[in-house]
């Protein structure tokens, strides 16, 4: 992931294992998520990626394709299959 802090591009590590990133929203600078494959969930603070485990689902789900919010208590994932996730702090 890169990130820009208005004059110029740097790179950000991501954690360990990793995969790609399908999709990101971000609230504020220190206020980003992002999700992907192999159920990626993962949340910027402003100096570090966060990964957050998926709640438990009977669906066989290994990737979430997209992240908005209208809020950084409003938030929400999808990803295949139908499942829907929600954040609200």
């Amino acid at each position: 992931a890169i990130r820009w802090d208005g004059s110029a591009w740097s790179a950000l590590t991501l954690p360990p294992n990793t995969k790609s990133l399908l999709g990101v929203w971000g609230m504020h600078a220190d206020d980003v998520w992002a999700v992907g494959n192999e159920r990626t969930l993962l949340h910027w603070d402003g100096l570090t990626w966060v990964r957050h485990q998926m709640p438990p689902t009977e669906l066989a789900i290994e990737h979430l394709d997209g992240v908005w919010g209208s809020a950084s208590d409003d938030v929400w994932a999808v990803g295949s299959m139908g499942l829907i996730l929600h954040w609200d702090g």
